[in-house]
């Protein structure tokens, strides 16, 4: 029997809850930290030619932690989409997944968005008609929740 599979029921929501209250504040206090850690210093102009490049060194700064809870795994370029695989970590019951995806509301995208749309890499990316897709995941790979941003988010 696993750690986890001690720790009470009632005692893993109250952590998933917290878990939730931390990740509200972690999108939105770690957004300047993520941005000074992964794209600064910018070192090249984001085009078609070199975007795998570009993903390539992304790679290297990874797995990036965003808060307690959430670990940024690897980003990929595939049929011309960029997917960010986010790990959400301490979610593995059924209630748990469906807690983390309803709670991932329209005003987290939001807050998102606009780094995507204010940071001036993945802007580039996005000009290029590349869309921009975050996928979280539970820590065995199943998704939670994903979503796409497109050049005409930004506008």
């Amino acid at each position: 029997m696993s750690i986890v599979e001690k720790i009470p029921s009632s005692v893993k929501k109250i952590l998933f809850i917290i878990g939730l209250l931390i990740l509200s504040g972690v999108i939105k206090v770690g957004v300047k930290e993520f941005n000074d850690y992964y794209f600064k210093p910018k070192t090249l102009v984001i085009n078609d030619e070199n975007l795998q490049s570009f993903i390539d060194e992304l790679n290297k700064k990874l797995p990036y932690f965003i808060g307690s809870n959430m670990r940024m795994d690897s980003v990929e370029l595939k049929n011309k989409t960029v997917t960010n695989k986010v790990i959400v970590l301490n979610v593995s019951t059924y209630q748990e997944v469906v807690g983390f995806r309803d709670n991932f509301d329209e005003e987290k995208k939001k807050k998102i968005y606009k780094i995507n749309c204010s940071n001036t890499q993945l802007k580039e990316i996005l000009n290029i008609n590349v869309p921009i897709v975050y996928e979280y995941l539970t820590p065995e790979g199943r998704t939670i929740t994903r979503f796409e941003i497109t050049k005409k988010d930004c506008n």
